[in-house]
């Protein structure tokens, strides 16, 4: 990884998952959301699955999959304590695992806070046994817009100027070509798009920090926002994009990305 630019703070993201364990189970909904997401993809295979990675499983897998033992893995020891069964701690971006040794890999909202996805997405279809399967849903590019609209409208009127407090996310059209340059068969990607509504926009920034999802950026600023900059990004949130009932809108964007190791050759 010597030549990937580190865009996110690996040891920062753990620090995160560790202080959001105890809670996480109060804002899990997205979790539980792209879990959803995967079970659907794995049940159209209409297979049971032997050994199955559950790669960044934060407090383990909140759905019932069609396999016969799950082995998971977190980058956070206090979210991985939290899980059932076999576990292992481990950074997705170095995996310890031996070629071929599982039959499905899945992940849910884990992979967008990785700096080498291509090297990830990689390892993941070596330690595939031929004709395994793989499936992983994560937050996309559009997730959050609403909110970095406002962060960005209030930072420029009172400061002037602009720093960047919301992380990168995939976009959809990078999903095909990063299947395809990991050496995946059949490989698919999805995008879909789930309306969140909260009545306070400060609930949402609390659920943020209940998920451990607030910014891990390795250049992210290095004071604390401004009580006023984020009084005014709430007050703008409120004025720009409440519903007619006062609710206010949250857009959550999931790319699922689908694909099978090759199988083997036969000669």
């Amino acid at each position: 990884m010597t030549d990937t630019p580190l865009i996110f703070d690996r040891r920062l993201l753990r620090q995160r998952r560790d202080r959001a364990a105890a809670g996480f189970n109060t804002a899990d909904f997205v979790k539980s959301a792209l879990a959803g997401l995967v079970v659907e993809h794995v049940l159209d295979v209409k297979r049971r699955f032997g050994l199955t990675l559950d790669l960044g499983a934060h407090t383990g897998w909140p759905q019932p999959l069609p396999v016969s033992e799950v082995v998971s893995t977190d980058i956070s020891s206090h979210m991985l304590a939290q899980t059932s069964g076999l576990k292992v701690l481990a950074d997705e971006e170095f995996l310890p695992f031996a070629a071929e040794s599982f039959d499905l890999v899945v992940s849910a909202g884990n992979l967008h806070t990785v700096n080498d996805l291509p090297g990830t997405l990689i390892q993941i279809r070596t330690i595939l046994k031929p004709d395994g399967f793989f499936v992983a849903s994560f937050i996309g590019s559009n997730t959050l817009d609403e909110l970095r609209q406002c962060l960005l409208a209030a930072s420029i009127a009172i400061t002037g100027g602009a720093s960047p407090r919301i992380s990168p996310m995939i976009s959809v059209s990078a999903g095909n070509a990063l299947m395809q340059r990991a050496g995946f068969a059949m490989p698919v990607v999805e995008v879909d798009k789930f309306n969140v509504r909260y009545r306070d926009p400060w609930r949402l920034l609390a659920d943020l920090r209940a998920m451990g999802e607030t910014s891990v950026l390795v250049e992210r600023p290095r004071t604390p926002l401004r009580r006023s900059v984020l009084a005014e990004a709430m007050a703008h949130y409120v004025r720009q994009y409440s519903d007619t009932d006062g609710m206010l809108k949250v857009t959550l964007e999931a790319i699922t990305l689908s694909g099978w190791a090759p199988a083997a050759r036969v000669c």
